[in-house]
């Protein structure tokens, strides 16, 4: 049920006639679905805001929200638990090297 929840929220937040989130809403948005769930969040909230900041991305999108839940769930919240096995998407990898400093 989480996941539906949590999938349903993105479609509530969604300025209607958008198919995405801005940046602040989400990172407003997951403190309050995941706070408890992930130990690394702080950290991804920071990481996507600074790449916010350079325009590297400006807004949320389905598919980049629903993969950090995926992020949430194969790690268990635990950053310790990310294996790398080169299928994730950009987004992670980048998150993986800003871990990595």
């Amino acid at each position: 049920k989480f996941k539906e929840m949590y999938k349903f929220v993105f479609g509530f937040a969604c300025e209607k006639g958008f198919k995405s989130v801005d940046i602040e809403s989400a990172c407003g948005l997951w403190p309050l679905l995941l706070g408890d769930r992930c130990k690394f969040l702080d950290k991804w909230i920071k990481f996507i805001e600074e790449k916010a900041a350079k325009k590297e991305i400006t807004v949320m999108t389905k598919d980049s929200w629903d993969l950090f839940l995926d992020l949430v769930v194969q790690t268990r919240g635990d950053w310790s638990n990310f294996e790398d096995d080169g299928a994730w998407p950009v987004l992670v990898d980048g998150f993986s090297e800003y871990m990595s400093k």
